[in-house]
């Protein structure tokens, strides 16, 4: 049995001395996250033919993403296909009776749509200027976009992706996020369920 304990410890020592140097290489190959230059970017512009938007709603249906836009001037709906948002294309310019208020469209589900009729005419929406900051570093927030004109403007979370209409048209941006740190994978992750690791 004297004999098993040297061995022993030698192979302790041998085995952290192993950790030891995977652990170092380990992390002198974490990389940092990428940090964006813009986090948000425009990937198309639409024009619009003149057509003046007071309202922006998002909507899927059978696999694909349409924006309804609400029109002012004549009252009236345009539907594009954003499924591609690099490439919108509108699918069909529909006009409203004129007693409805262009600004009034709800989209309440299940393929169904709210517009209220009015006595009188629908006021144009006012023209905005909208600023497209860089929050990500608190110490030094920055403009990285202006647009100006903004007659209507929607967000969706769920697709990264942010939507302005003025006077030249239809603009999608897309919201760019920072990777997160990865790390090389090692021994122990076999047995994480999913582990951020190369």
């Amino acid at each position: 049995m004297r004999h098993l304990i040297p061995a022993t410890r030698c192979g302790v020592a041998l085995l952290l001395i192993i950790l030891a140097a995977s652990a170092r290489a380990t992390f002198a190959q974490i990389q940092p996250p990428k940090v964006l230059d813009q986090p948000a970017t425009v990937i198309s512009h639409l024009p619009l033919d003149g057509a003046v938007v007071s309202g922006i709603h998002l909507r899927q249906r059978g696999g694909k993403k349409y924006l309804y836009l609400e029109t002012s001037g004549k009252p009236g709906i345009m539907v594009v296909n954003i499924t591609k948002a690099k490439k919108p294309s509108v699918v069909k310019d529909v006009d409203l009776p004129k007693d409805v208020r262009a600004d009034s469209l709800q989209m309440i589900g299940n393929g169904l749509a709210l517009a209220e009729a009015s006595n009188g005419e629908s006021p144009p929406p006012v023209p905005r200027t909208i600023n497209v900051l860089d929050v990500s570093h608190p110490e030094h927030p920055r403009v990285i976009q202006t647009f100006t004109g903004v007659t209507a403007m929607a967000v969706s979370f769920d697709y990264n992706l942010l939507f302005f209409a003025n006077n030249e048209g239809l603009w999608i941006l897309k919201q760019q996020w920072a990777q997160p740190p990865v790390y090389p994978c090692g021994t122990s992750s076999a047995i994480i369920p999913n582990p951020n690791c190369e």
